[in-house]
């Protein structure tokens, strides 16, 4: 396996660009996103236009208020009747006969479902996704690079860490965005933790994760072929010590000493995972105070930060800045921002104004 460092752009990226496929994003499918009426499912459909040129793309409706800097050929949805229903369910329209492929940044059952209707060729089936994302098999192999941690082995265990007062972090072994993140101080009468227990306890495990305390950051990765490439860095906005709502995009040359040689070292003990995957991928890991790290986990699909950094290293950026929460005034709840230092002449093919649902790069100089 061959891993190297390099801000990759769009326009240098192959599976970007094949020919007879349909180009989609939905994330609905990490972890709780089915099941909830999550609204920011609707913004997150409008993205795939920023990464492709002149290729069958899906949007829904509000892709109109968009200034994508690229033409697309677009099929246009509707919105349904609740935030839930995926893309794919909603694909009815006619098809260009030409389309013999679907291209999917995160993976959906209603995706594989569509293609099998429709003998098309999947990228990526929801079932390898789930695999790929299990975090204890990624624990299992990541062994001394990630925090120390243990498998609940049922109700009896998990109340002798209750008893216990431990410091540390229950999760799920199939989630994201730390909807199903607990403090172990917190569960005993927490009531989102039972229901979700009391939901999932004979088909999902749960773990015990010590907390490490220090500075969360990402790498964002591409893998074609027996190829990897680290194209992006990035100093997460974590909110609550769980949620994710942003990230500053560092410079890649900051990627280096330990932190460059733990990733690399991490890439390698998960190569049993990635083997035969292709496409975008991160990594989140913990930066301590006296310069160790732990990672995380790895996110294996198109995260939040890959288009923004695709973008912030099309721009020729050293630094950009992106967000999807709203706790800033100048943020509207369907929004996301990314504050891009355009340092060349991409100043405005790349800026867009603020418009709802979309991803605003604007052009103000981070101080």
């Amino acid at each position: 396996m061959k891993i190297s460092i390099y801000p990759l752009k769009p326009n240098d990226i192959k599976l970007l660009d094949q020919a007879q496929t349909l180009y989609s994003v939905d994330f609905r499918a990490i972890a709780e996103s089915m099941k909830y009426e999550i609204a920011s499912m609707w913004k997150y459909e409008n993205l795939t236009p920023w990464l492709t040129r002149n290729k069958y793309v899906t949007v829904n409706e509000d892709y109109c208020l968009i200034n994508y800097p690229f033409e697309n050929k677009y099929l246009i949805l509707d919105k349904a009747a609740d935030a839930k229903t995926s893309v794919y369910k909603r694909l009815d329209v006619c098809m260009p006969e030409e389309i013999k492929k679907l291209w999917v940044a995160v993976p959906h059952p209603d995706a594989d479902r569509l293609a099998r209707g429709r003998r098309l060729k999947l990228n990526y089936s929801y079932q390898s996704f789930r695999k790929r994302n299990n975090k204890i098999l990624q624990k299992k192999y990541l062994g001394d690079l990630t925090p120390r941690w243990t498998i609940i082995k049922g109700r009896e265990h998990l109340n002798d860490l209750i008893k216990s007062k431990g410091d540390g972090y229950i999760k799920r072994a199939e989630g994201s965005g730390g909807y199903a993140v607990f403090k172990v101080s917190e569960i005993k009468n927490n009531r989102q933790f039972n229901q979700l227990l009391q939901q999932q306890e004979n088909s999902v495990r749960w773990y015990c994760e010590e907390t490490v305390v220090g500075t969360p950051y990402s790498i964002q990765c591409l893998k074609e072929g027996n190829t990897i490439k680290i194209f992006g860095f990035a100093k997460q906005r974590v909110t609550e010590g769980k949620h994710f709502s942003g990230a500053e995009i560092l410079d890649l040359r900051q990627l280096r000493g330990v932190v460059k040689a733990q990733s690399i070292k991490s890439l390698r003990r998960l190569y049993p995972l990635l083997k035969g995957y292709e496409g975008f991928f991160g990594i989140d890991f913990i930066l301590k105070k006296n310069g160790e790290m732990k990672i995380l986990e790895a996110n294996i699909r198109l995260t939040a930060v890959t288009i923004p950094t695709l973008l912030n290293n099309m721009a020729g950026s050293v630094g950009s800045k992106f967000r999807e929460d709203n706790k800033e005034a100048n943020i509207k709840k369907d929004e996301m921002v990314l504050t891009v230092d355009m340092s060349n002449n991409l100043r405005d093919t790349l800026s867009s104004g603020r418009q709802s649902g979309s991803l605003n790069l604007t052009q103000k100089i981070l101080k």
